[in-house]
């Protein structure tokens, strides 16, 4: 059911913003989500 919504949202997504604009979005998230951020840890709390 999940799989279902999802498609869902993602045609209606691309009915707004249009197929190539949508597909260079995913394709810019995919780079920043590929990012090295090496994040330190957080401090511990007091």
């Amino acid at each position: 059911e999940a799989m279902k919504l999802w498609s869902l949202a993602q045609q209606r997504f691309e009915a707004m913003v249009g197929k190539d604009e949508a597909a260079r979005l995913r394709a810019a998230l995919d780079d920043i989500a590929a990012l090295d951020f090496d994040i330190p840890p957080a401090a511990p709390s007091k």
